[in-house]
């Protein structure tokens, strides 16, 4: 009798002594058997059952009626039984395959299995490799699967896919995440098919018995040796009559971004083969990748080792979630809105799709776009003057040709124009213009160096002084751009010219302007190579976000970006923030026009070498000043 068998006849027995009557025993009829065939059907299921000690026949030794057998049963269902039936006046009862005195069961996303032991004569066939020691194989249970190959273990993932096709193998080790992978596959892929097209995947080989994994890998030189036999690995391919857009390179690079997530949560890497037709995956302590043969190898001029690196970069992106693969394709590219870098031919265009949305949006008890209120009434002529301003000094800068109308109908409409909120008709028509006017206008950027941009928070002095002041920084404050405008943007008036009381001309409550992001935007797309940002905390984080998403996600050239936070008290709350954004890209970023993989990222104290410096410069002539006062 097998050990499980063992515990539900006990317990069975206590629960008919202390529950139907003192008495009363159990008493079975039938345990263990020689092979045999029911007389009257032929069939030998129950016979395999006793024979392997997991099927016993009882009854109770007085009484044996209909409503005694229900009882028995529901108290052999509370003992743990797996499988009862009931023959008149006996009760035939069964329990699944398990290895040793404890069941361990593997729970799949859709079915859970009980870990089993092969039987002796089968033993060499389901091996471990000889260095696996007792610990190591805990890690990779056999299961018994004869007549369960229709069972859905995850979504569209069915166990005689991953089974042996020999049915002499009746046994099987499978990782939970390689089906999860297979699913999620599966789901990715048709998520992202913009035709319709239903995409089906094909497991050529899922788990292997020791004898068919020796016919086919060698063990010296396939890499995928030992793989099927633990239970770890799979082979796909596209269905035949599957678009020849899905190549199996393509396939290979979604194994990566799909599954790579879910094997590093089980501390796994991954192993990866791309062949003529397929594509093989498996879970294992370190990245690896083979190309059989490397004119597989998807991209002109790249060789193997610059392919395994692009992968290995994509797999530590996916694992980061830097991966951009919105949710959905065809609705992130009609949304979507490019930064681009200066240039005469430059012209703002918002999507159609957000042009109907706006149309159809209703003024909100927040704000309500307005521009015939008093103050913008009464700043006409001070708005104006600005705008001739600037015009006047661009006209300077013109020196072989007069400056387009198109140029002073922008510098009119991003100064002139007045209205509030942040929001609505109003604010979308001075950001055409205000873009349109620093995309065209004669001042430059200058940040065209590498490693030298840097962002800083607005309000934070000691933020600017790192930003602007150390040796090779640049910022924003530095471009011509910059110079040229953030002095008509910050402007002030007195709205009576005999008191000394002043107001903002573009004051976020009455008048915002867009300029300033529209500024940095620019600034951000002009970056190369390292770009940092310097923060107090969460909140400047948070008011950096066009920059950032803008280094991140739109620019190619952008190589990483660091975060440089004062106090180490603030690095969780700013990678929080951060994660947000990175997360909102990843799901919401036309691939059309964005990077693949979003740059990657640091979030650092930052260093006392840099407040070293800062002290010697900036900070010295702050005390300066103080002495004076």
């Amino acid at each position: 009798m097998s050990y499980r068998m063992y515990k539900v006849i006990n317990t069975l027995q206590k629960f008919v002594r202390h529950n139907m009557t003192f008495t009363d025993k159990l008493k079975v009829l039938k345990a263990w058997d020689e092979p045999y065939a029911d007389a009257t059907t032929g069939d030998t299921a129950y016979s395999r059952l006793h024979t392997e000690g997991r099927a016993v026949v009882v009854q109770l030794v007085s009484s044996n009626t209909a409503s005694n057998m229900e009882e028995l049963s529901h108290f052999a269902i509370c003992a743990g039984a797996d499988f009862i039936s009931h023959k008149g006046d006996k009760l035939e009862i069964a329990v699944k395959k398990m290895s040793g005195t404890t069941a361990k069961s593997v729970a799949f996303q859709l079915a859970t299995f009980i870990a089993v032991d092969p039987p002796t004569a089968m033993i060499a066939d389901y091996d471990f490799p000889a260095e696996f020691t007792e610990v190591d194989k805990e890690n990779y249970p056999l299961f018994y699967g004869k007549g369960r190959g229709n069972t859905e273990l995850d979504n569209g993932a069915y166990l005689h896919q991953f089974m042996s096709s020999d049915d002499t193998y009746q046994y099987f080790r499978l990782h939970p995440s390689i089906l999860t992978c297979y699913s999620s596959l599966l789901f990715q892929l048709n998520r992202a098919s913009t035709d319709g097209e239903q995409i089906d995947l094909v497991v050529v080989r899922g788990y292997l018995a020791d004898p068919e994994q020796v016919s086919l890998f060698s063990q010296s030189t396939d890499d995928r040796y030992n793989t099927h036999t633990l239970g770890v690995a799979m082979q796909l391919k596209f269905a035949e009559n599957t678009s020849s857009a899905y190549t199996p390179a393509r396939l290979l690079e979604e194994v990566v971004k799909t599954c790579g997530p879910l094997f590093n949560l089980q501390n796994e890497a991954m192993g990866l083969g791309l062949y003529a037709n397929s594509v093989f995956v498996d879970m294992r302590d370190l990245f690896e990748v083979w190309v059989a043969p490397d004119s597989l190898i998807p991209y002109p001029g790249m060789d193997k080792n610059a392919y395994e690196d692009f992968l290995e970069t994509l797999h530590t992106a996916a694992i980061e979630g830097r991966v951009v693969d919105p949710d959905d394709p065809v609705e992130a590219c009609n949304l979507a809105v490019i930064p681009l870098k200066q240039s005469p031919t430059y012209l703002y265009k918002l999507p159609e799709l957000v042009n109907r949305r706006r149309k159809r949006s209703t003024p909100t008890d927040v704000c309500t776009p307005n521009d015939s209120t008093d103050f913008c009434l009464s700043t006409v002529g001070h708005r104006n003057s600005e705008a001739a301003l600037v015009w006047a000094d661009m006209i300077r800068q013109h020196l072989d040709h007069e400056p387009p109308s198109e140029l002073q109908y922008a510098v009119r409409g991003c100064f002139s124009d007045c209205g509030t909120c942040l929001e609505g008709i109003i604010y979308e028509r001075k950001h055409k213009n205000c873009s349109n006017m620093v995309h065209w206008m004669p001042y430059p950027m200058l940040n065209d160096d590498p490693d030298v941009t840097n962002f800083f928070s607005r309000n934070k002095r000691w933020s600017k002084e790192l930003a602007c002041g150390l040796p090779g920084h640049h910022c924003i404050n530095k471009s011509p751009a910059y110079a040229k405008l953030a002095p008509h943007v910050y402007r002030v008036y007195r709205p009576d010219p005999q008191k000394a009381q002043i107001e903002e001309l573009y004051s976020k409550e009455d008048n915002p302007s867009p300029l300033m992001s529209v500024l940095e935007e620019t600034y951000a797309i002009n970056a190369k190579g390292k770009v940092t940002f310097w923060v107090e905390d969460e909140v400047d984080m948070k008011a950096m976000e066009v920059p950032f998403k803008t280094v991140m996600m739109y620019n190619h050239d952008v190589t990483v970006v660091v975060i440089y936070v004062r106090n180490a008290v603030s690095i969780k709350p700013v990678a929080a923030v951060v994660e947000g954004f990175i997360q909102n890209m990843a799901t919401t970023g036309c691939t059309l026009y964005t990077r693949k993989i979003l740059a990657p990222y640091t979030i650092e104290v930052i260093p006392a070498s840099h407040l070293v410096k800062r002290d010697t410069s900036a900070a010295k002539f702050e005390r300066d000043i103080k002495n004076m006062d």
